[in-house]
C-alpha cells in the first residue's frame, strides 16, 4: 500500500482499533470519502513469508480475527441490518462448503470450513 504524504496528513493514519485485517480497507474508504483516488495495480505481487505477524498475534484465531474486523468495518459503513444479512450469507456459504467436505470425506477441507462457520457465528462486539 503506497500513500501520498498529503493524503496521510489530511486523512490520518490507520485506525488502530483494527490492527490487522481490514485496516487497509478502512483507510482507503476514508481516503475516498476525503476526495482521494484509490488505484489498484493488478500486476503488483506481494509474497508473505512465514505469516509471522498473523501467527504471532492470533495463532489459530486468525480466521475469527479476520471476520471480526471485517464485520466491524462493514457494520460501520452499512449498519446492523445489512451486516446481519452479510454475515448470514457468509454462514450459509461456509456451511455449504463444510457439508460438501463432509460428503467427500475431506478432513482437511472439513476442518477449514468448520473454522469459518464458527468464525461467522461468533458475536462481534
Amino acid at each position: 500500500l503506497l500513500m501520498r504524504r498529503e493524503a496521510v496528513s489530511a486523512i490520518g493514519g490507520f485506525d488502530e482499533s483494527f490492527f490487522m485485517y481490514a485496516e487497509d480497507i478502512e483507510w482507503c474508504w476514508r481516503a475516498r470519502d476525503g476526495g482521494w483516488e484509490i488505484w489498484f495495480e493488478p500486476s503488483a505481487l506481494v509474497r508473505h513469508v512465514g505469516n509471522a505477524s498473523g501467527e504471532r498475534t492470533y495463532g489459530n484465531r486468525r480466521t475469527r480475527a479476520y471476520w471480526h474486523n471485517t464485520y466491524r468495518l462493514y457494520g460501520r459503513r452499512h449498519g446492523p441490518a445489512s451486516t446481519l444479512a452479510y454475515r448470514g450469507l457468509n454462514v450459509l456459504g461456509a456451511a455449504r462448503l463444510y457439508g460438501r467436505a463432509v460428503v467427500r470425506r475431506d478432513a482437511a477441507a472439513r476442518g477449514y470450513w468448520a473454522t469459518h462457520v464458527r468464525a461467522h457465528l461468533v458475536r462481534t462486539p
